[in-house]
């Protein structure tokens, strides 16, 4: 297994001295096949957990919970980013310089995911309230 091992990091070690061989390495390796885990892996994997619970919560007789867990759903933290930062206030060209997403795809994440609050309505009333101060006060000073 040294062997090995050691053959495994001489061999990296050689391909990534050749600046046109280097390349991203996966952060999380699949066991079974040796590649690299891709969004639909854990996808796959977490529906396969999800259905295994649900399975052991109804031979208990939970009810309850076996139907909590059938409504669960995968998701990533991308789409929680772009609601996070439009809560923040940051328009969807900046949101987008940051996540790289098309500005359709966050017009559309923003449309679905973004809480409707309250605090969100006010600070709309109080952007536009101090639009129109401003209007009115560059209409005073010039007229």
């Amino acid at each position: 297994m040294r062997t090995m091992i050691e053959a495994a990091i001489a061999a990296d070690v050689a391909r990534d001295r050749d600046a046109a061989a280097l390349r991203r390495r996966p952060l999380i390796v699949n066991e079974s096949t040796g590649r690299k885990w891709e969004q639909s892996d854990f996808i796959h994997t977490f529906g396969e957990i999800r259905d295994a619970a649900k399975c052991v919560a109804i031979m208990r007789g939970d009810d309850d919970l076996a139907e909590r867990l059938a409504d669960l759903q995968f998701r990533d933290l991308r789409r929680t980013c772009i609601v996070t930062l439009g809560q923040l206030g940051l328009n969807d060209y900046t949101i987008g310089s940051i996540s790289g997403h098309k500005q359709e795809t966050i017009k559309k994440i923003l449309e679905v995911y973004m809480p409707r609050t309250i605090a969100a309505a006010g600070r709309g009333v109080v952007a536009r309230i101090g639009r129109q101060s401003e209007n009115a006060a560059a209409k005073e000073k010039a007229g």
